[in-house]
């Protein structure tokens, strides 16, 4: 299963940095939108946890099926530019991945990715910060239970990549990221144990390189 994100960024030619991710995104530079809002389905879902030697797998959460109830598994989507998505796996980083008007002080970050073709892909993207208390989502998926995805409302979209590709396959793997501007909360208790049961390595942090970024409101 192809994974969005991984352990190391690789070197990338100038030519190409014009489609990585993850980037730092300027609230003052962006293009503000009132009428682009993605829809996504928002059906509580199975996952099981793999973790492999392959960057690949590494630490995701493929999402399970369960047949005798449609609202779980499979069933999320995700509409976005007259394209429909399915929710494939998510997974943590153990710090932020994308930042927001240069705040590096969130400390980790959630990639629910999904898939409308081999070669087009949709990121849902959350980023956490400290706080006395988690979010529900955090809890959910500690005890490992089913769980919705949080709702967004206002958030970044821009074009980028997988954060781990062999750099010829860039221009040939479009994604759409979609980040969440208002974070989420964790304590530092449960970012301890995702860190160490749960979360694979961040990629470094891209500049945009002229790309659009359209704030979404």
């Amino acid at each position: 299963m192809p994974c969005i994100c991984s352990p190391n960024t690789p070197d990338i030619p100038d030519n190409l940095k014009i489609y990585h991710a993850p980037i730092n995104i300027n609230y003052k530079s962006s293009y503000i939108s009132n009428n682009n809002h993605i829809k996504y389905d928002n059906h509580k879902f199975n996952y099981t946890f793999v973790e492999t030697d392959n960057y690949v797998n590494s630490r995701t959460f493929p999402i399970t099926t369960d047949t005798t109830t449609s609202a779980i598994g499979g069933g999320n989507k995700l509409y976005a530019n007259n394209k429909v998505f399915t929710l494939q796996e998510f997974h943590f980083h153990d710090h932020q991945e994308n930042v927001i008007n240069g705040d590096h002080n969130c400390v980790s970050e959630i990639h629910f990715v999904f898939q409308e073709s081999p070669t087009n892909y949709a990121v849902l993207a959350f980023i956490f910060k400290l706080s006395n208390h988690s979010s529900k989502l955090v809890r959910r998926i500690k005890h490992n239970k089913p769980f919705k995805i949080p709702s967004i409302k206002n958030y970044y979209t821009y074009s980028g990549s997988l954060t781990k590709v062999n750099p010829s396959d860039i221009p040939q793997l479009a994604v759409d990221w979609n980040v969440n501007s208002q974070y989420l909360n964790i304590t530092q208790e449960d970012l301890e144990y995702f860190r160490t049961n749960l979360c694979r390595n961040s990629a470094t942090v891209q500049h945009s390189n002229g790309r659009n970024v359209i704030y979404v409101q």
